[in-house]
C-alpha cells in the first residue's frame, strides 16, 4: 500500500514518485536541490507550503542532520526570513518543552509549522 507523492527538481521540473508506510492524508513531498542553493530553496519551499492561505492549514516538518544545523537554520529562517511561528524540536530542548511543541504539532494546533 503506497501513498503517492512528488519529487520536485529547484529548476521546476516535478516527477512522480512511489512513498510507501505514510500515514493517510499525508501529501509528501522530496526535493532535490543542488546544495549552494540550500537555504534560499528551502525557505522558497516552506513559504510556498506555508503562504497558500485557500490550502488551509498546514503543517510542515523538516529534518537537519544536527542540532547546530538546526539552530543556525531556525535563528536564520525565523529572525531573518520572515517566517512566523516556528519551533525548534531537538535533544537538547527541556523535555517540558519538547513535549509541548510536539504535542502542538501533532494534534495540528494552528499556527505551527515545525522545524
Amino acid at each position: 500500500d503506497c501513498v503517492s507523492g512528488h519529487s520536485v527538481m529547484a529548476d521546476g521540473d516535478v516527477d512522480d514518485v512511489a512513498v510507501s508506510d505514510v500515514v493517510d492524508k499525508v501529501d509528501q513531498v522530496l526535493l532535490r536541490h543542488k546544495s549552494r542553493n540550500f537555504a534560499a530553496t528551502l525557505l522558497s519551499a516552506l513559504h510556498r507550503e506555508l503562504g497558500d492561505p485557500a490550502a488551509g492549514p498546514r503543517r510542515v516538518l523538516v529534518l537537519f542532520p544536527t542540532v547546530r544545523w538546526l539552530q543556525f537554520f531556525y535563528v536564520l529562517f525565523k529572525h531573518h526570513g520572515g517566517i512566523k511561528n516556528l519551533w525548534a524540536v531537538h535533544g537538547r530542548l527541556q523535555d517540558d518543552k519538547r513535549r509541548a511543541r510536539v504535542a502542538l504539532f501533532s494534534s495540528g494546533a494552528q499556527p505551527v509549522h515545525g522545524a
